[in-house]
């Protein structure tokens, strides 16, 4: 009887082994640890294509193997960087155009 603890529901006759109980505890933990650390890459790689990095360095940062793994992750972020890519070429047409 030492290794059975009392549960709240009835689980086998309302005993859970408590090697069971310690699996699945320690599982839901590494469950939770592991979405938080995957949420926490998630939104570093946001703030750094958000702040107007190129894909090579976002790749690099996150430790991709190629940017074709960062941008099949993160394409849909990428593409909100078109309006500053479309100002930039304005602003050097305009430049140009004053000379």
């Amino acid at each position: 009887m030492d290794r059975l603890i009392r549960f709240g529901k009835d689980v086998v006759n309302g005993w859970l082994d408590a090697g069971a109980f310690t699996l699945a505890a320690s599982l839901a933990y590494y469950a939770i640890f592991s979405i938080a650390l995957l949420v926490l890459r998630h939104s570093h790689a946001s703030a750094l294509i958000a702040s107007g990095l190129d894909v090579l360095t976002v790749s690099r940062r996150l430790g991709h193997g190629s940017p074709v793994v960062t941008l099949n992750t993160y394409a849909h972020l990428f593409a909100k960087t078109d309006e500053k890519a479309a100002e930039a070429i304005e602003a050097a047409l305009r430049t140009t155009g004053e000379r």
